[in-house]
């Protein structure tokens, strides 16, 4: 059985290096009580960037699974997008989705996506994807997760046998 968590904390506004702090703090406290896999709201920072590099260090440490949501800086594209990065603990970032559309004021400030983060991961012998905000409601982007065959669970949350 893989254990999950939503953290729902806040970072401090505009203050990047105090929002980390707070996910790497969330990520040893999650650690501590036997999870398996957390997942964050986002905050702004480049995939390639020390931010990112400090999750991925709590995550290898902690041996916990980490989905962060961030505000990607795209410095190539000149462009930030809703992103959903997927933290293994033992191979750091191994995916980056980017939202396909952004939603009512998000499309003032913030990119369209592709589909190429749209994957399922490895999890403690689990397979798990993710999407971001309305995503979830969008039958297209959740066939394509399903079509690589993640692992499904009860409505108790165990994953069935068999």
């Amino acid at each position: 059985m893989i254990r999950v968590a939503a953290a729902r904390v806040r970072c401090p506004w505009l203050d990047v290096t105090a929002g980390v702090r707070v996910v790497v703090d969330f990520v040893g406290r999650a650690a501590a009580r036997g999870v398996d896999l957390v997942a964050f709201p986002e905050a702004a920072v480049e995939v390639t960037g020390p931010e990112v590099r400090l999750i991925t260090e709590a995550a290898r440490d902690h041996g916990v699974l980490t989905y962060p949501g961030i505000a990607e800086r795209d410095p190539v594209h000149r462009a930030v997008h809703c992103a959903l990065l997927a933290i293994d603990p033992a191979r750091g970032v191994v995916g980056v989705h980017r939202k396909l559309v952004p939603t009512a004021e998000e499309r003032l400030v913030r990119a369209d996506g592709d589909g190429h983060g749209l994957r399922v991961h490895d999890a403690g012998g689990l397979r798990v994807g993710g999407l971001c905000c309305w995503e979830n409601w969008s039958p297209l982007a959740r066939h394509s997760l399903y079509a690589q065959a993640p692992t499904r669970t009860s409505p108790s949350g165990r994953v069935p046998r068999g």
